[in-house]
């Protein structure tokens, strides 16, 4: 009996302590344009993606401008302007192709390209 009892506490403390162990922190997994969690561009980034980023951002402000939606827009993804939008170019082609690969929110691209 005093065999028994002993093999059932060696079984609640090994229980008990794998339960106590907390699991280890999770890595924020890379976002898919290679930015981090914090949004934060790698070291080394190529200057043609700043500009492309800038020409691209500058075409996402000018179209949300002329949104006429009435509400707060600005974690609007700048593919919604892609095309032709308010009757003008909103964002070209190759813009759409940049925001595909670097997802961008009207909010990031303010930062970079002031308001109108």
């Amino acid at each position: 009996m005093n065999f028994t009892i002993l093999l059932l506490a060696l079984a609640l403390a090994s229980g008990a302590c794998s339960a106590c162990q907390r699991p280890s922190r999770p890595v924020a997994p890379e976002q898919q344009d290679g930015r981090n969690a914090q949004g934060m561009a790698p070291v080394g980034e190529p200057a043609e993606n700043a500009d492309m980023e800038t020409s691209c951002c500058a075409q996402c402000v000018d179209a949300a401008s002329r949104d006429p939606a009435g509400r707060d827009i600005r974690m609007e993804s700048c593919l919604r302007y892609k095309g032709e939008f308010g009757g003008l170019m909103g964002v070209d082609d190759r813009c759409v192709a940049f925001f595909e690969r670097s997802p961008r929110r009207l909010e990031e691209c303010w930062k970079v390209v002031p308001r109108k």
